[in-house]
């Protein structure tokens, strides 16, 4: 089996590409190395075949540098396409308004049309549970209104629609998974990231987002790999379908913050707050029973998640993000 990752080499991409060479697939892993990390990706067995990992230093949204026939040549023979390359910092999509559009959107429509000409037979697609906004009932499930606050979540859903009519007439059946708050050992983004690096430079001193009561649910990354495979063994019964993938436990921003500084060993931390910015949900509760109906479970609860992602986070955060660029295959 073949398959090909994009975004192989960011914490989700990574994780994805590890689980796919276990169970002996050949991975084609492409990313822009925006948000991508040398680290994530550098113990792979190099090489083409069964359990072998090959690189592309590629941004699949950009047509000026790339033609689409270069996609074509990247996934061709390929059994599965895993989209995963995405722009993932919500706030700056009100300055850079194009960004979303040209990373989340675009670079669906480029490989979505590479698919089809391609004939790929699977294609799967990580979403977000950001285009729920903040949603009026809850739990919430797959069928709930889209309700955008950001670009982000804008270029996601609008994607999933691509998605969607893309499957009626092409070869692929396709899987969309909408995710909470993904954390885990080796996530180099989010709240926890955020709050160790700024206790790490000021211990006395914690500015928060908002007002702290910002309620979300979050899940681990292997409960999140769980999810997806679990989904694969169902492909073929629907030409696109789409599923919540959370654990129903919310914990509320402050919760996460109070953590952090017993985790450091501090005391006497000072927390300021501040207005949130658009796009931050209030609170969100999600109906993961679709799922759950195909035999998934989360193993890891989020309290455990949490802390398990700051000890990660504390012992990793004075490494500098890499910028070194990997060697394509």
């Amino acid at each position: 089996m073949k398959a090909v990752v994009t975004g192989a080499a960011g914490f989700i991409g990574s994780k994805l590409v590890a689980r796919l060479l276990e169970q002996k697939y050949e991975v084609v892993g492409i990313d822009n190395m925006i948000h991508g990390n040398l680290e994530n990706i550098s113990n792979f067995p190099l090489g083409q075949g069964l359990g072998c990992f090959s690189f592309q230093l590629v941004d699949v949204s950009e047509p000026k540098s790339m033609k689409i026939k270069k996609l074509q040549s990247l996934i061709r023979g390929c059994d599965i396409v895993f989209h995963l390359a995405a722009y993932g910092v919500i706030w700056e999509g009100q300055k850079h308004r194009v960004r979303d559009f040209k990373n989340n959107f675009f670079g669906t429509l480029r490989m979505l049309e590479a698919c089809h000409i391609e004939k790929v037979k699977r294609f799967v697609f990580t979403s977000s549970t950001a285009q729920y906004g903040d949603p009026i009932v809850s739990p919430t499930n797959e069928d709930a209104p889209i309700s955008s606050t950001s670009l982000y979540a804008a270029s996601k859903a609008s994607a999933e629609h691509f998605i969607q009519a893309y499957s009626q007439f092409s070869t692929f059946n396709s899987l969309v998974f909408r995710f909470s708050n993904v954390i885990g050992e080796g996530c180099r983004r989010g709240v926890i990231w955020d709050f160790v690096k700024k206790l790490k430079t000021t211990p006395k001193k914690l500015s928060v987002l908002g007002d702290g009561r910002q309620s979300k649910e979050f899940i681990h990354v292997d409960d999140v790999l769980d999810a997806i495979f679990i989904g694969l063994k169902n492909i073929e019964k629907k030409k696109f379908d789409a599923f919540n993938v959370a654990v129903p436990e919310n914990r509320t921003v402050d919760f996460i913050a109070d953590r952090v500084i017993e985790k450091m060993g501090l005391d006497g931390v000072l927390k300021s707050y501040s207005e949130k910015y658009i796009g931050d949900t209030s609170y969100i509760s999600l109906d993961t029973s679709k799922l759950r109906s195909l035999g998934w479970f989360p193993k890891i609860s989020t309290d455990e998640a949490i802390d398990r992602t700051i000890e990660w986070t504390i012992a990793h955060s004075n490494k500098l993000h890499s910028r070194k660029t990997p060697r394509s295959s």
